[in-house]
């Protein structure tokens, strides 16, 4: 089912202006996307509109920090695609439009497919050491403990689903230390996290704690401990506060 966007992911990273394993990067988008499909078993969502969201809702971001009009600059950019890369009913790119351009400032939405997407990315706040709140999610399915918990550990590790990879042809990291963002390149022998440079000379490891504390001054959140070590990089963090919107 995600191999029905790869298309639509190509023409998108044409014109993205921040790393694709950013933590608005790809890995993002399909962890969002699974996080919909997930919620969508139970709330009957639209799960083109779900997919669509994913990719496009934050495609048009000009940083990784502060930058409220990201959303309704997807939803321009999606009016620009539709019916050309993609098709959706009118009433259906309505609801596209209405989630990529709120998710950046508005608390819920009464429309179940809305609520999904907004949902699915609040979910994936673990990729920067934060966890939402169940009042500030709107579904009852994402609200859920189980759910929560289940988002939060992907995220939280920088977990890469196997599509993008092999569905997607995107891949997968990021050489620049200061975003130093952990993706899941797993070696299936070992089943290690395997850092993405495989640099680890003393120079990387006071690169990467430098980065690590700029991330954590940009994002709110204190990162309580960091490892590098020859085959791979372990992170942890604790987030300060709930920041819901993403």
């Amino acid at each position: 089912m995600p191999e029905s966007v790869a298309p639509l992911i190509k023409i998108v990273l044409e014109s993205y202006q921040l790393s694709e394993a950013g933590i608005h990067g790809v890995a993002h988008w399909a962890r969002v996307l699974e996080n919909g499909l997930r919620l969508a078993e139970t709330t009957g969502t639209n799960v083109e509109i779900v997919k669509l969201f994913a990719v496009l809702h934050g495609s048009r971001r000009l940083n990784d920090g502060h930058d409220p009009e990201h959303g309704p600059r997807a939803a321009e950019f999606a009016r620009a695609l539709h019916n050309d890369v993609f098709h959706l009913s009118d009433h259906d790119f309505g609801l596209l439009h209405r989630a990529c351009a709120g998710h950046t400032h508005e608390r819920t939405h009464p429309d179940i497919t809305i609520q999904t997407c907004w949902d699915a990315d609040r979910l994936d706040l673990g990729r920067v050491g934060m966890q939402p709140h169940p009042s500030r999610l709107c579904t009852e399915i994402a609200k859920q403990v189980q759910t929560i918990n289940w988002a939060h550990g992907r995220g939280s590790m920088g977990y890469v689903p196997e599509f993008v990879r092999d569905a997607w042809g995107a891949i997968a990291f990021d050489e620049n230390p200061t975003r130093m963002i952990l993706l899941q390149l797993r070696d299936k022998s070992t089943h290690q996290f395997v850092h993405p440079t495989g640099a680890c000379d003393q120079s990387s490891r006071n690169q990467s704690k430098n980065a690590t504390c700029r991330i954590a001054r940009d994002w709110f959140s204190v990162f309580i401990a960091t490892r590098c070590q020859p085959a791979k990089v372990m992170v942890a963090w604790s987030g300060c506060r709930i920041r819901p919107r993403t």
